[in-house]
C-alpha cells in the first residue's frame, strides 16, 4: 500500500463497495448479475445466459485486474470468492 497511506482494510472496503455498485443481486431482470450467482448456477449445471455471463465477466475483469485488488483479495473471504467466481465465468 502506498498512495496516501491507505491501509488494507480501507482498500478492501473500497473494492467491496465498487463490486456492490457494479453488480446487482439477482439474475433474471438485472443488467449485470452478481458473478457469484452466475458461477454458482454454472457449477450446478443450470443454464446461464452467455450474454449475461460475458458481460459480468467483462465488468469483473476491470476489478480483478487492478493492482489494488491483486494486492488485497487473498486476505478477504468475499474478495476471494469474487475472484474464484470470475475465473469460473472466464472458464
Amino acid at each position: 500500500m502506498d498512495e496516501k497511506d491507505l491501509d488494507e482494510a480501507q482498500v478492501v472496503g473500497a473494492i467491496k463497495e465498487q463490486i456492490l455498485r457494479s453488480f446487482q443481486q439477482g439474475y433474471e431482470d438485472v443488467p449485470i448479475p452478481d458473478v457469484n450467482i452466475l458461477a454458482e448456477k454454472m457449477s450446478k449445471g443450470e443454464q446461464v445466459s452467455s450474454e449475461k455471463a460475458k458481460l459480468a465477466a467483462s465488468e469483473a475483469e476491470k476489478i480483478v485486474s487492478s493492482p489494488w485488488f491483486k494486492e488485497v483479495y487473498s486476505q478477504d473471504a468475499e474478495l476471494k470468492k469474487f475472484n474464484e467466481s470470475y475465473k469460473a465465468l472466464k472458464g
